[in-house]
């Protein structure tokens, strides 16, 4: 059973992160991470995981579009039960 700490951290206070830093992140940092998510849970495997790292400059300007813009939010559904 988790302590009350850490089912704060984790379900009551927990928050979508929205904000970066501007400074490298190191490849031992990149492995701590992946290694920690790698088993985590889906939806029977329905949503995998796939990660890229991208580093340099150049790489970053060859991302497509869709992989720097904001996420879609999507609308409520006008729908109305007949």
């Amino acid at each position: 059973m988790l302590n009350q700490t850490a089912l704060d951290t984790l379900f009551y206070t927990a928050r979508t992160h929205n904000g970066w830093l501007d400074r490298a992140v190191s490849d031992a940092q990149l492995e701590l991470l992946y290694d920690l998510m790698k088993w985590a849970p889906t939806s029977a495997i329905g949503s995998p995981a796939r990660l890229v790292f991208v580093r340099s400059p150049v790489a970053k300007a060859r991302l497509p579009p869709s992989a720097t813009r904001r996420p879609r939010v999507p609308q409520r559904c006008a729908c109305r039960a007949t």
